[in-house]
């Protein structure tokens, strides 16, 4: 499957087997920027095993349907691609701003998980510890100028929702989904943008 298929799969209803498919893709390819890709694909990998193994197949198929709905948007690997700029910092609050917009309303209206066990949490905090890191080295490497202070300041209101004792579980899972496909996302910018001039290249010369 074809890696920007693979990806705009992941981003309207993301499923474990997608990412194990994008798996190889990554290995590989020949570009910087595959391996921190294949790191972020790897723990959202794992965090949807554990959601989807706690979870009965109906509430699964609940939360793929309410990602469907609040999706990041049907062109929002072409909108990245043609980004002239490879600002990281810029290209965080777009993806931001489009992909969380309404997300926490919308995700509100997930019926409630009645399992919400010491265990079960666990796998949520393991996933907020790995996206405050993810998001620590996408700041630093985009916005370099920012003091430590006001870079955990920035991202602390952003995993705030999925910290709030009451956001309802289904819904704080959700989050933390939408979380792991925008940062995918911009780690996969740069893999994406030479995947797309090689194949520019490769038709000029035929």
């Amino acid at each position: 499957m074809a890696l920007e298929t693979l990806v705009q799969r992941l981003l309207t209803e993301p499923v474990p087997e997608d990412l194990w498919a994008l798996q190889p893709l990554l290995l590989a390819a020949d570009t910087p920027g595959a391996q921190p890709a294949h790191e972020v694909a790897q723990q959202f990998y794992c965090y949807l095993v554990n959601v989807r193994s706690k979870l009965t197949s109906k509430q699964y198929s609940l939360l793929g349907a309410a990602l469907a709905a609040t999706s990041i948007g049907i062109i929002a690997v072409r909108d990245l691609l043609d980004s002239a700029t490879d600002d990281r910092a810029h290209l965080l609050q777009n993806a931001l701003s489009g992909g969380l917009a309404g997300a926490t309303e919308g995700f509100a209206t997930l019926q409630h998980v009645r399992a919400w066990e010491t265990e079960f949490g666990s796998v949520h905090e393991e996933a907020l510890w790995r996206l405050y890191n993810l998001l620590w080295r996408l700041s630093v490497e985009g916005r370099g100028d920012q003091t430590p202070e006001t870079r955990h300041s920035l991202i602390e209101q952003l995993l705030a929702p999925a910290r709030a004792a009451e956001l309802d579980g289904m819904a704080r899972m959700a989050y933390l989904i939408r979380l792991f496909q925008i940062v995918l996302l911009l780690r996969l910018h740069p893999v994406l943008v030479i995947r797309r001039e090689a194949k520019v290249a490769e038709s000029d010369n035929t």
